[in-house]
């Protein structure tokens, strides 16, 4: 699965997921339900209200508006979903890490039709394939990407979870003073991924780890585990450095 990589305003890293094509394909079904229950809705109402001679153009034209402004409408008053993306659980964000503005999701919805309704869905599906964020045209031109809500908020070494203070944890290697942030993000990179996904490969990747950092930092490990002297380096450097 493809991800994308967003720094925040407040240089916080976060990972997301990429939508993939079936789950887009599968909010933009869902969509159209919403929009044909809104059509049948507003239809219900204009035939009590409306006298007869003007039910048809009055279901034309709101058919229409309906159709073509609820994709816009909906990213604007949802911050970046439609009904279907909700349900499905996706999002439109910017890949700069700011917040979408209207002009952004105006570009979006200006080439929903060439991207969907004209090519019959063929360029958005070509170019979502094809890109390395996933982006049909609407959203190369917005800088936009459709992802899933639910990030992998990267380690940053000062909100590390259940991080204990100078005055509770005890320093047993104080030699991981010389290592960088990005090198112990590597760690914890490490350590989630083998956490996510328990394997073999993982598991080797993880006695390897320790072994280089015992060699690189000339300490023995204390712990009864690769894991727990990986997590312990990161937590020594975490109350050595901050």
């Amino acid at each position: 699965m493809r991800s994308l990589e967003i720094v925040t305003a407040q240089n916080v890293t976060i990972d997301y997921n990429l939508a993939s094509i079936n789950e887009r394909g599968l909010a933009f079904i869902i969509d159209l339900i919403f929009i044909g229950i809104i059509i049948l809705l507003i239809s219900i109402v204009q035939n009590s209200v409306l006298p007869v001679q003007y039910v048809k153009a009055g279901g034309t034209l709101s058919s229409f508006f309906v159709f073509a402004f609820y994709a816009l409408i909906s990213e604007i008053t949802l911050n970046g979903q439609s009904w279907g993306k909700k349900i499905v659980g996706l999002k439109v964000v910017k890949i700069n890490g700011t917040e979408a503005r209207l002009s952004d999701y105006l570009v979006r919805w200006a080439f929903r039709s060439v991207d969907i309704y004209l090519s019959l869905t063929t360029l958005g599906i070509i170019m979502i394939n094809s890109t390395t964020k996933s982006q049909r045209l609407g959203d190369m031109l917005a800088n936009t990407a459709v992802v899933k809500i639910v990030p992998e908020r990267k380690l940053t070494l000062v909100n590390i979870e259940n991080l204990k203070t100078t005055s509770t944890h005890v320093i047993q290697y104080k030699e991981v003073v010389h290592m960088n942030e990005k090198e112990m993000l590597i760690l914890k990179s490490a350590l989630d991924q083998s956490r996510q996904n328990p394997n073999q490969a993982h598991s080797e990747a993880i006695e390897m780890l320790s072994s280089i950092m015992q060699e690189r930092l000339h300490v023995q490990s204390h712990e009864k585990t690769s894991r727990e002297f990986l997590q312990k380096l990161i937590n020594d450097y975490i109350v050595l450095t901050r």
